[in-house]
């Protein structure tokens, strides 16, 4: 039985719908700091040159894409209140502001999937597709959804383009973990890693140079 149908947006409710083999959670919202990106790379269609006969190809496209952070909207975590009965984390939301992050309402941007569970309600993002088999729940992530919705958070100026400073920072992380894999290259499983994070860092320089070129236009 696939259970993505039962999933509702942020403000339906779903009290009559048949509820899955889940424990009730808590909702929260997604939020982002300018010094949290990771890196991802899409696949572009190449344009087909004059006098190619060929179909064009598809080529690897490294971007950075925000790294996202949870606010649990749970009275007494994070500064969360119950006023009322009512869940009412706006004074969290004003807090983590204040720290820097954008906070990304579900009402704005539609992540939100409330599913009903057992005691309750389970709240998801909506990359996640459910599916019961026998008595097994299975749970996949459509990553690649995830993070084209990211990229659009960029090119809509959502999220601001990374800072070439931080995007530094980050490469210099994975220079560091190339230098200490460099010393067990000789270990087969060793090296594999290691030519995961040189490949990571070459994806880094391309990914900085388009937000050197093209700005946020690379990410439309």
């Amino acid at each position: 039985m696939n259970f993505n149908e039962l999933a509702k947006p942020w403000q339906a409710n779903p009290q009559k719908a048949p509820r899955l083999p889940l424990k009730a959670n808590t909702s929260f919202l997604l939020m982002h700091h300018p010094k949290n990106w990771e890196l991802y790379v899409f696949e572009k269609k190449t344009r087909k040159k004059k006098g190619e006969e060929d179909t064009p190809g598809k080529e690897e496209y490294p971007l950075f894409i925000p790294k996202l952070t949870k606010l649990i909207e749970s009275p007494g975590i994070n500064n969360v209140q119950n006023s009322g009965g009512r869940i009412d984390s706006s004074y969290s939301q004003s807090q983590f502001y204040n720290k820097g992050f954008e906070i990304l309402r579900h009402q704005d941007h539609d992540y939100l999937r409330i599913y009903p569970a057992q005691g309750g309600n389970h709240y998801t993002h909506k990359w996640v597709e459910m599916e019961l088999i026998g008595s097994e729940l299975l749970r996949n992530t459509n990553l690649q959804g995830m993070a084209e919705w990211k990229r659009q958070l960029v090119a809509d100026q959502h999220i601001d383009l990374p800072h070439q400073g931080i995007i530094k920072i980050i490469m210099r992380k994975i220079e560091g973990n190339i230098t200490r894999l460099q010393q067990r290259a000789h270990i087969p499983a060793i090296k594999m890693e290691l030519d995961r994070e040189e490949k990571n860092l070459e994806n880094a320089h391309k990914a900085l140079e388009l937000i050197k070129t093209k700005g946020v236009k690379a990410y439309e």
